[in-house]
């Protein structure tokens, strides 16, 4: 959906897509990938772990800069199994890449344990959302709910297409205090992210 909208606005877009699957048969959005994009002027390469040829090549994290040069200089959307992804972070923080331009997918569920270590019998954690001006104090109810759902809960109209294809859109930026789950750097992912301190600041 990021790419099909980014196109339909009929801007000229410098980008660059990688997808690897298993075999040819597993995949999807075959239409796009090989005919569709690249026909917009997309840059377009499928590869196949186990049919790998010569017109084909593996991204490792060794390859990714050689592959991809100029790829410090913009935004990366990462998806795909938690080995695959946790290598090419990893090679990209060694890069130094600004993490604050990495959108990241996980198809994994928050273990329980990730949801954070604080008692909100004890402390009821205080949410400010910076960019908005908005400050929400949460109730021992809010206990396991991610940010996300906090603050739908609270009218806080933040952006977000979790669920629909566009993943990263309800990043924020951790200011102040410390969550649990899903975070890179200080960047936070809302949807699979939990409050872990008396005090949290956000910001764009």
């Amino acid at each position: 959906l990021i790419i099909s909208d980014l196109l339909a606005q009929n801007k000229s877009v410098d980008l660059a897509i990688y997808a690897q699957f298993s075999k040819q048969k597993d995949v999807i959005f075959a239409n796009s990938l090989n005919q569709q994009w690249p026909a917009q002027g997309v840059s377009v390469e499928v590869a196949f772990t186990q049919e790998t040829d010569s017109q084909h090549w593996l991204l490792t994290a060794e390859n990714l800069l050689v592959q991809y040069p100029d790829l410090l200089e913009g935004d990366v959307y990462l998806c795909g199994p938690t080995g695959f992804m946790d290598n090419m972070i990893n090679a990209l923080v060694a890069a130094n890449f600004n993490l604050a331009k990495l959108h990241c997918e996980r198809f994994v569920t928050v273990d329980s344990e990730d949801t954070g270590k604080l008692d909100f019998n004890v402390v009821q954690p205080s949410i400010y959302f910076k960019h908005l001006n908005q400050h929400i104090q949460l109730t021992t109810e809010d206990e396991g709910k991610s940010l996300l759902q906090i603050a739908r809960q609270y009218g806080i109209n933040l952006e977000s297409g979790c669920q629909k294809g566009m993943c990263g859109t309800c990043k924020l930026t951790l200011k102040e205090g410390k969550i649990a789950g899903n975070q890179l750097g200080n960047a936070v992912y809302l949807c699979t992210s939990y409050p872990d301190s008396a005090r949290i600041v956000l910001d764009a």
